[in-house]
């Protein structure tokens, strides 16, 4: 973390090293020129405000870079801290699906022993089971409504996943600095826009096929 006193302590021994090396290179015992012979040198003082405008300078510059310097550390917690919460979700969300997914094979089996039970107490019905035979009414209701419900816990999954990316990548996007940060924000909100029109697409499918599963 960069403070004013590092950057000053460090400008002033730059400093004195740069004042020793000019002394070490003048001559020690050598006659001074002649007042005509002598070339036109900054006096010291002029020396001394150059150098502290230099150093004003550089602080100014450098505390600078130093706040909009990325911090790796904040950036990593926030990269795990996103991710923690991204597979919170995306775990509640699977949690839901398979719930779906179990209800429906429940409520399927259940519409199809309705419908073989109401078969064979009808001795002229064609049974349920047969291969040509056509499902009931009941069985195609029940397919439909747990394709349905399918549909839905799917797409509520495929937005977490997509949302949890998201976040994690904005995260990291937190190591570039600038036009880099905004490119990579930009990019990641891209990408979950695309998972968010996949995910709408195979719902919209989804549905479809839903709705045709009514019409046998």
């Amino acid at each position: 973390m960069c403070t004013i006193w590092e950057m000053a302590e460090t400008i002033r021994a730059e400093q004195a090293q740069e004042e020793r090396a000019r002394r070490a290179a003048e001559p020690a015992e050598a006659e001074p020129p002649a007042a005509a012979e002598q070339p036109a040198t900054p006096q010291r003082s002029e020396i001394g405000a150059r150098s502290g405008l230099v150093a004003a300078l550089a602080i100014v510059f450098g505390l600078n870079a130093c706040s909009h310097a990325p911090d790796l550390a904040k950036v990593d917690a926030d990269v795990r801290k996103w991710q923690a919460e991204g597979e919170k979700k995306i775990a509640e969300a699977q949690a839901k699906f398979d719930k779906a997914n179990a209800d429906a094979r429940r409520d399927l089996t259940v519409a199809q022993v309705d419908a073989r039970t109401a078969a064979t107490s009808d001795t002229h019905a064609v049974p349920v089971s047969a291969v040509n035979a056509p499902p009931s009414r009941r069985v195609a209701r029940a397919r439909s409504d747990a394709a349905l419900r399918l549909a839905d816990a799917q797409y509520d999954l495929d937005h977490a996943r997509a949302e949890a990316g998201y976040s994690v990548a904005v995260a990291r996007c937190g190591a570039q600095v600038g036009d880099l940060a905004g490119a990579c924000k930009e990019t990641a909100k891209a990408q979950r826009d695309t998972a968010f029109a996949e995910a709408k697409a195979r719902d919209g499918a989804a549905r479809q096929r839903a709705t045709e599963i009514k019409r046998y």
